[in-house]
């Protein structure tokens, strides 16, 4: 199911409801509710089809659809879908990635992966590549 309503936009790709954020500018947007893989109910995702922006109430939600990652594949992969609205005409098959940060673990390990898109699947194979994040220590330390 659908809905509209007014969120107001949160940090680290989230949202809150704008009932819950009266002082704050909010935006309206579609909402729908976000499965784990088991199919149960796990996250409210906000979708602002002006930016096509996806944001998590709880983030709980890595992927749209995420119940498709233990579903037999008749196509001989995966569907990931560039946006939102793709998602939604395809009947919601295949996956949306809501959260990028954490999506490349989750679909690492799933086998093949299809797009429609160049774009997207650049975007993916970023995503799943395995390079740890080198951080530069700053602090000078005192020698011995």
């Amino acid at each position: 199911m659908l809905r509209i309503d007014e969120v107001v936009r949160e940090c680290a790709g989230m949202f809150e409801f704008s009932r819950y954020s009266p002082d704050q500018k909010s935006l309206r947007a579609y909402t729908f509710v976000g499965t784990d893989r088991y199919g149960e109910p796990c996250d409210v995702v906000a979708w602002d089809p002006k930016s096509d922006e996806l944001l998590s109430w709880s983030a709980r939600a890595i992927v749209a659809g995420e119940d498709e990652l233990v579903a037999p594949r008749l196509e001989g992969g995966l569907r990931v879908h560039a946006s939102a609205l793709d998602w939604l005409r395809a009947g919601r098959r295949g996956v949306l990635v809501v959260d990028w940060e954490r999506a490349g673990p989750l679909l690492r390990d799933e086998g093949s992966l299809l797009v429609d898109d160049k774009k997207l699947g650049r975007r993916l194979l970023d995503a799943i590549s395995i390079t740890p994040k080198i951080l530069l220590d700053e602090k000078p330390r005192a020698r011995e």
